[in-house]
């Protein structure tokens, strides 16, 4: 009497092992979900507005204008004087900026430069605030 069946051959169990380890990559790959790029952007916000605040006078980061809960303007005027590039650098950011101060009412407050000049914001010239006015416009 002869036997039937199949015999597993090295060749057999590599061709599985691959195939097996390409649908579980397959699977992966398609199962991991794609950054929400809204979220992402509110974290780097985050991230990026806490560099601003000094807690107290042991934790004063090197732009940090906004200390109890009050704004320097001394500070806030040599922030303004510094270049764009270099804050962008310093700061590890790849993105354009805009820093605005508004009131309660939503209004913007002009910052006043150290040389006198006033402006909308600090930051990109890039980012328009509307009315063909830019973040670094100054105030006419």
């Amino acid at each position: 009497m002869q036997k039937r069946g199949q015999s597993w051959s090295i060749e057999l169990i590599i061709s599985l092992s691959v195939f097996v380890v390409i649908i579980i990559g397959l699977f992966v790959s398609f199962s991991t979900q794609p950054t929400n790029p809204v979220q992402e952007l509110q974290a780097q916000s985050q991230q990026f507005i806490s560099r601003f605040f000094a807690t107290d006078t042991s934790n004063q980061q090197v732009y940090s204008f906004i200390e109890n809960n009050n704004v320097n303007d001394q500070k806030l005027a040599q922030l303004q004087a510094t270049d764009y590039s270099e804050i962008k650098k310093e700061l590890g950011l790849s993105d354009d900026f805009c820093i605005i101060l508004v009131d309660s009412n939503n209004n913007i407050i002009p910052i006043v430069a150290a040389n006198g000049s006033t402006y909308y914001a600090i930051g990109s010239g890039n980012i328009q605030l509307g009315n063909g006015v830019t973040c670094n416009s100054t105030v006419s």
